[in-house]
């Protein structure tokens, strides 16, 4: 399956139950996907970030810019850049961890550097 820069290339079992399938990408090859696996005792799914992501990302975002730089960002920023990730993966692409249909981690993967 190919989907942009993106072409998935291998894909692993482990046995934690831990599935991920690596890409081919501009960075190179990395791990992008993953369909389930347990973690403390509760199933984890992670999945591509969707529209309906957007704002739970965004306050992650905007406490761990806090939590780190000790910087307040508006938040009203912090979401359009989200927004605009989620709609363009030219930009990037989000990833997110689920944990009872709760949104609980993510990841952005990137072309270029940024702190944010």
């Amino acid at each position: 399956d190919t989907d942009g820069d993106f072409a998935a290339i291998q894909g692993e079992e482990f046995h934690h139950g831990l599935f991920f399938v690596l890409c081919r990408c501009r960075a190179g090859i990395v791990p992008i996907s993953v369909a389930g696996f347990r973690y403390n005792r509760r199933f984890m799914t992670i999945r591509q970030a969707s529209a309906g992501d957007c704002h739970t990302i965004a306050q992650f975002n905007t406490a761990m810019a806090l939590e780190t730089e000790h910087v307040h960002l508006p938040p009203e920023r912090i979401l359009a850049g989200v927004e605009a990730v989620v709609r363009d993966r030219t930009k990037g692409v989000y990833y997110v961890a689920e944990v009872s249909g709760e949104v609980v981690g993510q990841l952005m993967l990137t072309y270029e550097w940024s702190d944010w």
